[in-house]
This record gives structure tokens, C-alpha cells and sequence, in this order.
């Protein structure tokens, strides 16, 4: 997208992160932490944290539980830079009905302008 004024162009990516549920415990969702990097002509590397839209699931803003009956969640987000290229990875958090913690790593991503 090129930025109405100059010649300077804005990069988008929507990132969509899924997670199900296949085993016999309930989770629950603790906590999300991404992180996102930038090289480019605007900075040499840019890190930042990355937090996705609140979580909507059956109509509430509660942390949601990973159920038999419910096991999948979806998170979105939109992230805007000037750099055409970066990578994202992050870690979400699960607490067993058990009582648990359960890391997930999400693997590095890479976002590519073409």
C-alpha cells in the first residue's frame, strides 16, 4: 500500500493463529506473548511484542477453555510496517484442568512481500 503524500509504502499481514484441542484434558488459555522482527531500510532490526485482539469466544471476554466439547480457538491480527519483510514467533501458555502449565512454542514465521 503506498502512503497517500509520499513515496513511502506501508506493508499489512494478517496473521490467524489456530489451536485445537485433540487430547483428554481441559485447557485453559493462560497467556499469549509474540514477538515480531523487522530488517529493512527504516531500521537495521526492530523488535516488538505483538499482542493479539481480545479473545471472543461464545460471546464472552473470559479466558477461554479448551474443552471436548468446544476445542478450538482462533486468534487474528493485522500487522502494518514499512519494512517488507520480518519474521514472527511467540509462546502461548495453557493451564491443565489438572493444574499444569503447558508452553506451545510458535515456530518462526517468515512474512515476505512480494
Amino acid at each position: 500500500m503506498l502512503v497517500k503524500g509520499s513515496m513511502k509504502y506501508i506493508f499489512v499481514w494478517r496473521l490467524i493463529i489456530r489451536i485445537e484441542n485433540l487430547g483428554e484434558e481441559e485447557l485453559l488459555l493462560e497467556k499469549q506473548d509474540y514477538r515480531v522482527s523487522f530488517v529493512g531500510p527504516d531500521s537495521p532490526l526492530q523488535v516488538r511484542r505483538v499482542l493479539f485482539d481480545k479473545v471472543f469466544y461464545h460471546n464472552s471476554h473470559i479466558k477461554p477453555w479448551l474443552t471436548k466439547e468446544r476445542p478450538a480457538i482462533q486468534f487474528n491480527n493485522t500487522i502494518i510496517d514499512s519494512n517488507s519483510s520480518g519474521e514472527i514467533w511467540g509462546t502461548i501458555t495453557f493451564k491443565s484442568d489438572k493444574g499444569s502449565i503447558l508452553d506451545f512454542k510458535v515456530p518462526k514465521i517468515s512474512m515476505e512481500s512480494r
